[in-house]
């Protein structure tokens, strides 16, 4: 990372400069964090995408600069965070019983996460700050385990079993476990007879094979491809899973690319820790490797037609969550894969260069 980014060479270079013009205003004292300790779940979700994804940009910089600034802003973030009498996110079921709080906790949370961790492998944060953050995410994890109880006592709101709210309830537990050394909820997350959405089982469940059943409030005509993804359902405009709650229509692609970045990064994490995800089959054959291909057809040619994902081609490349820059991982952990090149050749990198939870991937995974 460091050495393509003071390459000079594109697209690192652009990359570089916008992350560091990014970040000069948390530096230059500018810019300022706005913690939130309230029990509005989404103000919470918001304020983590704000404020931690800060913290994880400022966290990369310092790793490619060391430049001690970055760091210090960082943690000046951090500590904002934690200085709460009540730990920020705690109360976020309380106002809702939707089941929602347990996805928002876990996605909040995780560019804190992700940014605390970089900061503590040179260990900057002191030990006080430490105990205090380590304090917050474990708090969090009651949070995120509600949040997947209601789900599953509501038959996962009209038997949506497989999709991104279960996937970031774990990633978070996962993410959460590692940071803490909690082995326990490591195992729990990861592979556990008490957690039916354990790691291995959402890659079965979310990961759909030729032949599978997919939602069954689908329309028909719409065979299933090796690799595809549970959530492709959010393509059809659907109400009744909760209340008067009404889905957004040609969202197949952006949820779909949803939960595949939630599985990547427990990927990610468990690739650091000692087990790879990336070559692990399912009992059908379900992996990463075949979601990531079947994807990026529509990531390499912008056409969508023909497919159950028809006319949202409009939506590629439309936020981080429908990112060519996916692919960015994809190339890295399969560098012989041509057609996970040909999305990044046929996507502007230097544009399409961050994702969902990871920020800017052509720095951080980008070859």
């Amino acid at each position: 990372m460091q050495q393509n980014a003071l390459s000079g060479k594109e697209p690192f270079e652009s990359c570089y400069n916008s992350l560091r013009e990014l970040c000069s205003t948390a530096v230059s004292g500018t810019w300022t964090a706005s913690p939130y300790f309230g029990d509005d779940g989404m103000s919470f979700y918001n304020g983590g995408q704000r404020d931690g994804a800060m913290v994880r940009d400022l966290a990369i910089l310092w790793q490619i600069t060391r430049n001690k600034r970055y760091a210090d802003a960082a943690i000046g973030i951090l500590e904002q965070w934690t200085s709460g009498e009540s730990f920020a996110g705690t109360r976020i079921n309380d106002s809702t019983d939707s089941g929602e709080g347990g996805m928002l906790a876990a996605r909040g949370i995780f560019p804190f996460l992700y940014g605390y961790d970089l900061l503590m492998a040179d260990n900057l944060p002191s030990e006080a700050l430490q105990k205090r953050f380590c304090q917050w995410v474990e708090a969090l994890v009651p949070v995120i385990k509600e949040g997947a109880r209601r789900w599953k006592i509501n038959d996962y709101y009209d038997r949506q079993y497989f999709q991104n709210h279960p996937a970031a309830e774990t990633l978070g537990l996962l993410a959460i476990a590692v940071i803490l050394g909690d082995d326990s909820l490591l195992q729990y997350a990861f592979d556990s007879n008490e957690n039916e959405r354990d790691l291995l089982d959402l890659v079965e469940g979310c990961i759909l094979m030729e032949g599978d059943e997919p939602y069954y409030r689908e329309p028909s005509g719409y065979p299933v491809h090796d690799g595809e993804i549970f959530d492709r359902y959010r393509h059809f405009q659907m109400s009744g899973h909760y209340k008067d709650y009404v889905t957004k229509p040609d969202r197949g692609l952006q949820y779909c690319c949803l939960t595949t970045t939630l599985l990547v990064a427990a990927a990610e994490i468990c690739r650091n820790n000692g087990f790879d995800l990336y070559s692990w089959e399912g009992e059908h054959g379900e992996s990463i490797f075949k979601t990531w291909k079947h994807y990026a057809r529509y990531f390499s040619t912008h056409d969508c037609s023909g497919s159950i994902y028809a006319g949202e081609e409009w939506f590629i490349n439309h936020n981080d969550q429908a990112s060519s820059a996916l692919w960015e991982i994809a190339a890295a952990r399969y560098p012989g894969e041509k057609s996970f090149r040909e999305v990044l050749d046929n996507n502007d990198r230097t544009v399409n260069c961050n994702l969902h939870l990871f920020g800017n991937v052509v720095l951080t995974h980008g070859k």
